[in-house]
């Protein structure tokens, strides 16, 4: 069973019975209490559900009267862990791939923590704490220097300088708005800098960008022309056929396998 498919189910038993105990999911999905507790940390990190002692308990709703948070942010939360786990099968062992900051990028380093004799670069603390949890003794992390942003980012001339000391095999970069044509792009400039940073250096760039990136002006453009671009199943099919146009390959992420437009 696929992590994000897992994700799903343990999410439902939580809502469904108000909590759920971690040996209890593990007998359940068949895995180990070290899987169970990584998913219930992304949940949680999610908003979700609540962690604690043993298990999780369903999150209660933000207010009197509201919603539970359970329509737009479970939307959000699975279209990201469906691109997540795409990406995941673009990766090989023995390659060396970089991560940008971003929800999606976490969400896909917990994959990858998995692939054997992996070298890592990113420029994103919360990447970088996702392998730390990890700790696999035949993948390589690095961590590039730089000035602490709001983002978790490391920015600045040394990041640059850390992530052009390498080459790649594989350059993620997550984008999270668009421009005025409806091209993916970034929001904040200094993390477009640096996503730039990698173009030269790496043999494949793979894009991501979940629903919500039309949500948000983008004004710094980093996709170069021709790239694969992974998006979820709520971009509209005339915004894809928008992204064709102006020479962008979308492809719709399941979660399972790759489903070209």
């Amino acid at each position: 069973m696929l992590a994000s498919t897992r994700q799903l189910a343990i999410l439902e038993i939580v809502n469904r019975d108000g909590g759920a105990q971690l040996r209890r999911l593990a007998d359940l999905f068949g895995v180990s209490t070290g899987t169970i507790r990584r998913d219930l940390t992304m949940l949680d990190a999610s908003g979700l559900v609540a962690r604690v002692h043993g298990g999780a308990v369903r999150r209660p709703a933000a207010g009197h009267g509201q919603k539970p948070l359970r329509s737009a942010v479970m939307a959000r939360q699975f279209a990201r862990a469906a691109i997540a786990a795409d990406a995941a099968r673009m990766v090989a062992p023995g390659t060396t791939v970089a991560l940008p900051a971003g929800p999606i990028s976490t969400l896909l380093a917990h994959h990858l923590a998995t692939v054997p004799d992996l070298t890592v670069v990113t420029y994103s603390l919360p990447v970088a704490q996702a392998f730390q949890e990890h700790q696999r003794r035949d993948q390589t992390l690095v961590l590039t220097g730089g000035v602490v942003t709001g983002t978790q980012g490391l920015t600045g001339p040394l990041a640059a300088r850390t992530l052009h000391a390498f080459h790649l095999d594989t350059a993620f970069i997550e984008l999270d708005g668009t421009d005025d044509a409806g091209v993916p792009a970034n929001v904040d400039e200094e993390t477009a800098e640096l996503n730039r940073a990698v173009l030269p250096v790496t043999d494949r760039v793979v894009c991501f960008a979940d629903h919500t990136a039309w949500h948000r002006r983008g004004e710094h453009q980093v996709m170069p022309a021709g790239v694969l671009l992974l998006v979820d199943a709520r971009v509209r099919s005339e915004l894809r056929d928008d992204l064709t146009l102006a020479g962008v390959h979308p492809v719709i992420a399941h979660g399972r396998r790759l489903s070209p437009t």
